[in-house]
């Protein structure tokens, strides 16, 4: 984990300082927001398919308690 963080620590204000010209200042910004860009999109993914799974849970759920009341319902018929 360690050498995560040391990769990921970049000097962005030292690196525009540095810059031959614009296009490159506009390269670094970009590139600085893209691992942001990217943990966003990872985070929604896991959120709308958390939000499908319990979508499905909810549905299979109510499915299984609708044939177990119409069991229940019909075996008290047959009293």
């Amino acid at each position: 984990m360690r050498i995560i963080t040391l990769i990921q620590q970049v000097d962005v204000v030292q690196k525009l300082k540095d810059a031959p010209d614009s296009s490159y200042q506009t390269g670094v910004i970009i590139g600085s927001f893209v691992p942001f860009i990217v943990l966003l999109g990872l985070a929604y993914w896991m959120y709308s398919s958390a939000k499908k799974e319990i979508k499905t849970f909810n549905f299979l759920l109510n499915l299984h308690s609708k044939l177990y009341l119409d069991e229940q319902y019909q075996n008290y018929k047959t009293i």
